[in-house]
């Protein structure tokens, strides 16, 4: 890690466990030589409370350090908590005190888009609530049993038939693209919930047209464009641009959510269960950095 030629770009979380040991997930993310996008967690260690600005930043440079990477710090990729304001502050004073960050540290901080999005998205489906409401329960209603099924697929036939094979489909609430393919079947499949209205007295959910109209409205298609492979142009191009790359990795090294570190926990619950309470952080440790290294193979 200390030889690569460029700087690494950090995300960070912190977890609690089943037994209310907390937890810290530091991820780094470069380029590397072969113009690879690269994420490894240098550290899963467990963390002491209090869960302050300063003690997270602290455990932060600690690590940097074991790795010999506190000079080779480009950005770090924070959720909107203001605990994380805090710590990012503290740390960047740190850094700066020895000049290992690029511009002062006015890059430093990125925000994480995920949850910006995920906020601003809330907020919009606000305005469309009583729709997203209605058309979520009836997809509820109608998969909630074998013959509500055979009824709905009754209503599709008596529609003229759908040609789909989309079949409706129920979100999860937290995750909006599930909410989006939701939306997206049921407005297929319009005539035949209108149908099992007309014919099923226990429907009391159907959507008005205006409430339809809306979640027509609602993450539309987007326009098609080609993929461009942009580490791939820039691996072919750095011969000529040799400085200039080295910068290109750095820039295109920084992730722009916290989910990385994030997904670490994924498996937190399956290691640390409540059967398993009793097993000791440095276990812990070992064993789930064991398990993600065994599924990254």
């Amino acid at each position: 890690m200390a030889r690569i030629p460029n700087r690494v770009c950090l995300t960070y979380d912190v977890w609690t466990a089943c037994t209310s040991e907390g937890y810290i997930c530091l991820t780094a993310h470069f380029v590397d030589e072969n113009w690879k996008l690269r994420s490894i967690i240098l550290n899963f260690c467990r963390m002491l409370p209090p869960h302050t600005g300063v003690e997270l930043s602290n455990t932060i440079l600690n690590c940097l350090k074991e790795w010999s990477l506190q000079k080779k710090v480009f950005s770090l990729t924070l959720d909107n908590a203001s605990s994380n304001d805090n710590m990012q502050d503290i740390l960047k004073r740190q850094l700066c005190l020895n000049e290992d960050l690029l511009c002062d540290g006015d890059y430093f901080h990125i925000c994480c888009s995920a949850h910006i999005l995920n906020l601003i998205v809330q907020e919009g489906l606000k305005v469309a609530s009583d729709a997203l409401h209605k058309i979520r329960e009836s997809v509820k209603y109608v998969k909630a049993s074998d013959g509500r099924m055979q009824k709905f697929d009754d209503c599709v036939c008596e529609s003229g038939g759908i040609e789909t094979g989309l079949g409706i489909r129920l979100d999860v609430t937290i995750r909006l693209n599930s909410t989006y393919l939701m939306l997206e079947s049921a407005l297929h499949y319009q005539k035949a919930f209108n149908h099992l209205n007309l014919i099923d007295r226990n429907y009391k959910y159907y959507p008005s047209i205006e409430e339809w109209r809306r979640a027509t409205k609602m993450p539309l298609d987007s326009d098609f464009y080609e993929d461009l492979e942009v580490l791939q142009y820039w691996k072919d191009v750095q011969k000529r641009f040799s400085h200039l790359s080295i910068m290109t990795r750095d820039v295109l090294s920084i992730p722009i959510t916290t989910v990385t570190s994030e997904s670490a926990f994924s498996i937190g619950p399956r290691v640390l269960t409540k059967y398993r309470s009793s097993i000791c952080p440095e276990k812990m440790m070992k064993t789930l950095l064991r398990r993600i290294s065994q599924k990254e193979n």
